[in-house]
């Protein structure tokens, strides 16, 4: 899964997704789940990060999430009153970890770095260390 740009949505619809993998991990015990995270990942994208984090063994490639396990979100439109200037006020606490977890993200268990030539030559770093893992014989992966 690659939530590295994923700034969120509605953490109401992954459900289903969670429930895919959850199933999977429990079905294919030789099978992986590998999640690209970074800079990025925000929001319900956080959530799911947090979901996945919490109840399967997937493998975080890439860069720290851009959001704590627990954050604020939800805005809300405000007018100031002395000056009429309108402001966006986050409002509601997401906590899809556990309580005590006062992480400032979720760090990966492959960290890579994310450098403007990679982008520019068009490669891919943190899929192509997912790719050279997968690609192992399988008494080497262990």
């Amino acid at each position: 899964m690659d939530l590295r740009h994923n700034g969120g949505g509605d953490t109401y619809l992954y459900p289903p997704l969670l429930k895919t993998l959850l199933f999977y991990e429990l079905t294919q015990p030789d099978g992986r789940i590998f999640a690209l995270i970074g800079r990025n990942t925000f929001s319900a994208a956080q959530n799911f990060t947090n979901d996945v984090d919490r109840l399967t063994a997937a493998v975080f490639v890439g860069e720290p999430t851009g959001s704590r396990p627990s954050f604020v979100g939800e805005s809300t439109r405000v007018v100031l009153p002395y000056s009429d200037v309108g402001v966006s006020i986050s409002t509601r606490l997401h906590q899809h970890a556990y309580a005590t977890d006062r992480r400032i993200w979720v760090a990966p268990d492959i960290p890579v770095a994310l450098s403007s030539t990679d982008y520019f030559a068009n490669r891919d770093p943190a899929l192509a260390a997912i790719l050279e893992i997968i690609c192992q014989p399988a008494e080497e992966q262990k």
